[in-house]
């Protein structure tokens, strides 16, 4: 519950200039991904009266976690839950489970159970390049009965079934 209101803060204090995603397909993309195009910081704001109810995969979408160390994003959301450094390639996992739940696994894995069972809310995996700085990033969520992947990297975002990687 901790991590989940840390993220809703940093969202709120990141909201003026954190860019949306729109989940419109892209002209010529390819595959079962739909490219998200980042329309700008005022393209989804919510007026100042009304409050702001994410849950942690929309709150993570609207992150800039490209470029940061693994020091940065562990400052945004504590120890990581899974730590894999193979062949100088370095990979965190982030868990944001429902009050009370804890995904057993130290390995990089997705909880599949937990999420579709509503006990774990969203998954962040983030991958670290040869520079020491996140390269890309995968939250995983529930929609609906399936489990999405939304892809980052410094060539943009995708979001997709995660069962279509």
């Amino acid at each position: 519950m901790k991590k989940i209101i840390t993220i809703l803060i940093l969202s709120l204090m990141m909201l003026p200039v954190a860019a949306c995603g729109n989940s419109e397909p892209s002209a010529g993309s390819a595959g079962t991904g739909t490219a998200v195009d980042n329309a700008g910081p005022q393209a989804n704001k919510q007026p100042e009266d009304q409050p702001i109810i994410d849950d942690p995969a929309d709150s993570l979408k609207r992150e800039q976690i490209i470029g940061l160390s693994s020091d940065e994003v562990s400052a945004k959301y504590g120890e990581p839950e899974a730590v894999t450094d193979a062949n100088h390639f370095l990979i965190m996992r982030y868990d944001f489970p429902a009050e009370g739940y804890q995904y057993p696994e130290k390995v990089i894995s997705i909880d599949v159970k937990g999420l579709t069972d509503s006990k774990m809310l969203a998954q962040l995996v983030v991958d670290y390049g040869e520079d020491k700085t996140a390269d890309s990033y995968s939250i995983f969520y529930m929609t609906g009965s399936e489990v999405m992947q939304y892809r980052v990297t410094k060539d943009g975002a995708e979001e997709y079934p995660a069962g279509a990687d």
